[in-house]
């Protein structure tokens, strides 16, 4: 049976429907761009907000897109793997509504056992490589500090040995 044969068409239907009304409300709690795609029709059956916003497009219009237009190249990456899986990871790029396309990270988890629907879940990776950048810069700082308080402490003890033997004398 496929995700989209329980999914009504008309909004008030859906809203009914508390299987997708679930979905719907996980996706909408997840901190990154998250999509329910279904690979059978090739469209896009929710997007959540952070979607929304980072696109530029209503959840309204990203939902039922074609899954080609709002990532090209997308389901060529998705190809279908020997033990008949999909693959969990993609580099993708996706397009706002500005015109402009971004390079991104897309993880994918099946949501039935066909594999026919699955959640994308979205990272730039400009914004990984933002965060890298920034791990990379507290680390730093870190070991700086860390080194600053480890040249105080050798210094504390060599002034107190020093003023124990002049003490001594």
């Amino acid at each position: 049976m496929s995700f989209s044969s329980f999914i009504p068409t008309f909004p008030r239907a859906r809203r009914r429907n508390l299987k997708f009304c679930e979905i719907e409300a996980l996706l909408e709690t997840l901190p990154h761009i998250t999509l329910l795609l279904e690979l059978a029709t090739n469209r896009i059956l929710i997007a959540n907000a952070n979607a929304a916003e980072f696109t530029a497009y209503t959840r309204a219009e990203l939902v039922n897109l074609h899954i080609e237009e709002l990532l090209p190249g997308f389901l060529e990456g998705v190809k279908k793997i020997e033990d008949g899986g999909i693959k969990k990871r993609v580099t993708a790029k996706i397009n706002n509504r500005n015109g402009t396309c971004e390079e991104v990270l897309v993880f994918l988890s099946p949501l039935n056992e066909e594999g026919s629907c699955v959640v994308a879940t979205i990272e730039s990776i400009t914004m990984i490589e933002e965060k890298q950048a920034e791990l990379e810069r507290q680390e730093a700082r870190l070991d700086g500090m860390l080194a600053l308080c480890q040249t105080t402490q050798e210094q504390n003890i060599q002034y107190s040995l020093e003023k124990a033997l002049k003490i001594g004398k």
